[in-house]
């Protein structure tokens, strides 16, 4: 009989809203844990931990994994055979996957892995990861190390990302748990709203149906279908490229 409750083996995994137009709307990364509440055939029906997010996940995509004690820290890491730089690859880990860490010997950290793998352990550098409960400071600066990563609408592994996921992310790794999709995120509780000469840096600007961090008062950082990927660029010029400057609200995390 399989668990009701599962985790994510793969680096990353889609979400889907519907089986039969398979349509994207989320994706859940390695080490997460998902509730199954439905199946059809090979396809489980799921509610991520995370956020509660619910979607359609490919049954085989999900397995069991320990208790994480760690995460990944970096846009992505490698995982090696052996611990040695030139051992072959298993596969990779996007940021803030969540690991089992065994032991760590020297530079290298002894991860377990999935049937998926075909290894019960890879390797992967200790720089990369970081205890489980560890809060980033600075949000604002780990959402800047996401720069130039691709645009991906649904993205959420750092293969690819979109708007909303880029948010999350970077809340997440300072400790704050924020809604998956900008329609949510835009009424979240956790937000208030500010006057336009009030932006400052982590200040959060809305459209409808997109969303970016401001860097300072004048430059917004944002994943976008216009340049295709995240990027930095001045607040006024994303204003009139998206011709609805009047639209957007102002507001700050609480």
């Amino acid at each position: 009989m399989i668990s009701p409750k599962l985790k994510v083996i793969r680096p990353s995994t889609p979400m889907y809203g519907n089986l039969k137009t398979k349509n994207i709307v989320n994706e859940a990364i390695f080490g997460e844990e998902v509730t199954k509440l439905d199946q059809k055939k090979d396809w489980f029906y799921s509610e991520l931990s995370t956020d509660n997010y619910r979607g359609w996940i490919y049954s085989k995509d999900l397995g069991e994994l320990p208790k994480e004690n760690y995460k990944i820290c970096c846009i992505r890491t490698f995982i090696k055979e052996k611990p040695d730089v030139k051992s072959n690859n298993v596969h990779y880990l996007p940021f803030q996957a969540k690991i089992f860490v065994d032991e760590v010997i020297n530079d290298w950290a002894k991860v377990k892995l999935s049937k998926f793998h075909f290894h019960d352990f890879g390797y992967i550098y200790k720089k990369d990861i970081q205890k489980i409960n560890t809060i980033e400071k600075d949000w604002v600066k780990v959402a800047k190390k996401l720069i130039n990563v691709p645009y991906l609408w649904g993205g959420r592994d750092t293969k690819g990302l979109d708007c909303s996921g880029l948010l999350q992310l970077a809340l997440q790794a300072g400790g704050i748990s924020f809604p998956r999709d900008t329609s949510k995120q835009i009424i979240c509780k956790k937000l208030y709203l500010i006057h336009k000469k009030d932006i400052s840096r982590g200040s959060l600007v809305f459209w409808d149906g997109h969303v970016g961090i401001m860097l300072d008062k004048k430059n917004i950082l944002h994943a976008n279908a216009f340049h295709m990927n995240v990027t930095v660029e001045p607040l006024n010029e994303a204003c009139t490229r998206m011709k609805n400057e009047l639209y957007y609200n102002l507001t700050k995390v609480k």
